[in-house]
């Protein structure tokens, strides 16, 4: 039989423990990078989401904004348009009404309104004539007083100027009332 003797000494395995723990330390950092990478597309992804919403929203409001000032500016427009129908009088028909009194519509001349006075000149045969026009305008309702200020004769007529004040509330309450 033969036995073989090893005079050699062994070796201590003097870089197994330092190699195990570099590739254990290795292998943790890579796992530990993939976590890091894997987080971080999802928060990323998160983000991008609540970016987009945020978006949404923000359009969502601005439109929102532009509605309500859309229905304020129609409210402020629709009280500025009645603020102004009632502090309004209504000339038109204020002339076809002086000028339906009159007994022929050619012997209007002019008619000035002024805040809440009417200057109106007519033409008429005689001055009887003139006194009765100036009674028909003091029995309308609206009319408040009414003045004859000035009177000439023009070749065979008189020409007359009347000044004429009336209550603007009764003059929409009666001329609304007609039409």
């Amino acid at each position: 039989m033969n036995t073989e003797i090893n005079f050699l000494t062994k070796q201590p395995k003097k870089y197994v423990a330092p190699l195990v723990l570099v590739i254990v330390f290795v292998v943790l950092m890579v796992c530990i990078a993939a976590v890091l990478l894997f987080q971080k597309d999802q928060y990323a992804e998160k983000i991008d989401n609540q970016q987009t919403k945020r978006d949404q929203f923000a359009t969502a409001l601005k439109k929102h904004h532009e509605q309500v000032a859309d229905e304020q500016q129609l409210q402020e427009m629709e009280q500025n348009s009645s603020t102004i129908q009632s502090e309004s009088t209504p000339n038109v028909a204020l002339y076809s009404h002086i000028l339906g009194l009159l007994p022929s519509s050619n012997q209007f001349i002019h008619y000035e309104n002024k805040a809440n006075q009417l200057v109106i000149e007519a033409k008429f045969a005689t001055l009887d004539d003139t006194a009765a026009y100036v009674s028909t305008l003091l029995k309308q309702t609206f009319i408040q007083d009414t003045q004859l200020t000035n009177v000439q004769k023009v070749e065979s007529a008189y020409q007359a100027t009347l000044t004429t004040t009336f209550d603007k509330e009764l003059l929409i309450e009666e001329l609304d009332s007609d039409e």
